[in-house]
């Protein structure tokens, strides 16, 4: 894992609401290096998903420093953001969120398509990634034809055909079954071996202690 941070959070705080403001994350102060394999964990309605959501660009804090990559992400436009997420951050849901009607193929390669990059580039790096995943053979496969941890796979392969510096992951095992859950994230903790940041959400305490290190997040806050 290299020192250089890629995320630096200093005195994070997000309201809603109106008159009375509601806390969803109070004074979080974090770093995360290159190459780390992070989880975060903490009840229901504690913050989580509402931290992950600021890493990857989607929400702003209502206070507080966060630099990404080395730059401050306060008072970029939402186009500013938008190009951030698309070059540095990956993502990858626990519902996968593929196009039904698209190849695992076509999948993949929806990503390069805003980025810009030609046809047959998009397919020979999409080709190159669903093998990357251990999807070579089922590469014009519909999600339909696939079982729940192809889904997850090819969502992974999505996520990283543009070779995001950052993964994030939202419960990405938690509509697999065990064996498959621990495959998922073995694979993640591969691509962090090969320096990305992996950053998952998860409930799931023994998905929890593969990972290197552990935030909790507890009543909008910080643990320990």
């Amino acid at each position: 894992m290299s020192n250089s941070p890629v995320i630096e959070m200093d005195k994070i705080c997000y309201t809603y609401g109106g008159a009375r403001q509601v806390f969803a994350l109070q004074d979080i102060s974090l770093t995360i290096g290159a190459g780390e394999f992070i989880a975060i964990s903490g009840p229901s309605g504690s913050g989580k998903s509402t931290l992950m959501h600021i890493m990857g660009c989607m929400l702003t804090p209502t206070s507080g420093g966060y630099r990404l990559l080395g730059e401050e992400v306060a008072g970029r436009t939402s186009s500013q953001m938008a190009k951030i997420r698309n070059s540095a951050i990956g993502f990858v849901f626990q519902n996968f969120n593929l196009l039904p009607r698209a190849s695992a193929l076509n999948n993949v390669a929806l990503p390069l398509i805003y980025a810009g990059i030609g046809g047959k580039e998009r397919r020979e790096k999409a080709q190159e990634v669903l093998k990357k995943v251990g999807l070579g053979k089922r590469i014009s496969h519909h999600p339909n034809e696939l079982s729940g941890g192809e889904k997850q796979r090819v969502a992974i392969a999505r996520a990283i055909v543009t070779r995001p510096r950052i993964l994030l992951a939202d419960e990405p095992t938690g509509n697999l079954d065990r064996a498959t859950g621990k495959s998922i994230i073995a694979m993640l903790k591969d691509l962090a071996a090969e320096g990305m940041t992996i950053i998952f959400v998860s409930h799931d305490l023994e998905m929890v202690a593969e990972a290197t290190r552990s935030i909790q997040i507890i009543d909008s806050r910080l643990a320990g």
